[in-house]
């Protein structure tokens, strides 16, 4: 089965935008490899084009 990376991400911000609770908190998690941080990076590039979201990286160890 393949998935479409694209339409799990409108997904996403869809049930986010909306304000749907259990999307507020969520954990991405999966093999190495399997494009956790590129799902990450595309929700973050999504949102930055609206003025009102700010976003921290935060990494253990640093």
């Amino acid at each position: 089965m393949v998935l479409n990376e694209q339409t799990i991400m409108n997904n996403y911000i869809f049930h986010l935008n909306l304000g749907d609770a259990k999307y507020q908190t969520s954990l991405v998690y999966g093999v190495r490899g399997s494009g956790k941080t590129v799902f990450l990076l595309n929700v973050q590039r999504n949102y930055e084009k609206e003025k009102n979201h700010y976003f921290v990286r935060l990494n253990l160890g640093q």
